[in-house]
Order: C-alpha cells, then sequence, then structure tokens
C-alpha cells in the first residue's frame, strides 16, 4: 500500500487523551454525570467538558469543573435553554468561526493531535496560556475522542460575551446545574463564574 493511500486511510478519532480524563480519578469518565450511564462498555455517544483556571504566578493550572454526559441527556437538557438564548448563542458562534472550515483544515493537515485542536479560543485566537480562564470540550465514542466539530477551547473573553447573551431563565437553568452537580463548595462557587456557559 503506498504512502498517500495509506495516509488517507487515518481514522478521525484517536483513543481518549490523558487531557480529557477525569482529574479527579486520573482515569477517563465512566458515567454520565445526569443519568450515571455507563459510557465505556458500549460504543455510547457522549461529551466531556472540563472548565480550567490558570495560575500563572505559580506556572500551573487547575481544573475546577468536569463532566461527561451522553448525547441523550445533553440533547434534553438542552431543551431547557429557552429559545431566544439558543438562537443567540448559535447567531453568535456562527459570527465568529466556521466550525466546518476549521475541521476540514486540521484534518486535511492530518492533525489528530489535540493539543493543535485545543492550542487556541475558536472564538478570539486567544492562545491557552494566555487565558486566566477556559473551557476545553471534546466528542467521544465508548472509548474513542472524536475528531468532529471538536474538541476545542473557548477562552474567558468569548464565554463572558456569551453570558450576556443568555435569559434569566437559561442563567437560572445553568445556576441549577453547577449548584446540583458541582456541589455547594464557596471554593468552587468563587472561582466559576455563575454566567459561565455550559453546552457548547
Amino acid at each position: 500500500m503506498d504512502e498517500e493511500h495509506s495516509e488517507s486511510l487515518v481514522p478521525e478519532f484517536i483513543r481518549i487523551p490523558k487531557i480529557f480524563y477525569s482529574d479527579a480519578t486520573g482515569r477517563p469518565f465512566e458515567r454520565c454525570i445526569h443519568c450515571n450511564r455507563s459510557l465505556l462498555s458500549s460504543n455510547v455517544h457522549y461529551v466531556i467538558e472540563k472548565v480550567h483556571k490558570n495560575y500563572p504566578d505559580l506556572d500551573t493550572r487547575d481544573t475546577i469543573f468536569e463532566y461527561a454526559l451522553c448525547i441523550d441527556c445533553y440533547m434534553e437538557l438542552r431543551k431547557s435553554l429557552s429559545s431566544q438564548s439558543i438562537h443567540n448563542l448559535e447567531e453568535y458562534l456562527n459570527r465568529h468561526v466556521d466550525l466546518i472550515e476549521r475541521r476540514k483544515t486540521l484534518i486535511q493537515d492530518k492533525q489528530l493531535n489535540v493539543d493543535q485542536w485545543l492550542s487556541s479560543c475558536i472564538i478570539k485566537n486567544k492562545s491557552l496560556d494566555a487565558c486566566a480562564e477556559y473551557q476545553t470540550l471534546c466528542e467521544c465514542l465508548g472509548d474513542r475522542m472524536l475528531f468532529t466539530l471538536m474538541p476545542y477551547m473557548v477562552c474567558d473573553d468569548a464565554l463572558d460575551e456569551m453570558a450576556q447573551l443568555l435569559s434569566d431563565q437559561t442563567q437560572g437553568f445553568f445556576d441549577d446545574f453547577r449548584q446540583r452537580f458541582l456541589g455547594p463548595s464557596p471554593e468552587f462557587r468563587e472561582l466559576l463564574k455563575p454566567s459561565r456557559v455550559l453546552f457548547l
């Protein structure tokens, strides 16, 4: 088989990289945070979201919130968002980024390197190291991470702008979700702004 033909068969998925492991366990996420469905034992489609905070003075970063959510729960929970919020967010994303073109470019360049896909904000092109806070997201199937429109990173500046697009109903839903799954710890509530958008 020649090299060109071999390269064309490179699969658009990899084993889930450690950057998308649960920091709480050091292992891949095993359960949906909402319905407790097993994620790794079969070809379950799900998303992983992690919220990170940089500490430049300490040359380190922490994950302050993380979850895996099966696609069924993801779609069901999105119904709790107001139609106006969904419209505003979709319009904002469409105005600032062409995710299909981005994926096409990265796939054509054979860049199945998760660090490359997460190196800068899809909205602001702000580098990961320059962010005080940022979110990373990926899409998985069983024990594989897929290169679809995800993975990607969204920086603090973009998240602040998107927060202004949310209705009171949607803000309340996100606050309830964080309270339920993040817990009441004042330390984490202070780190994670209540306006932060989930389910991007």
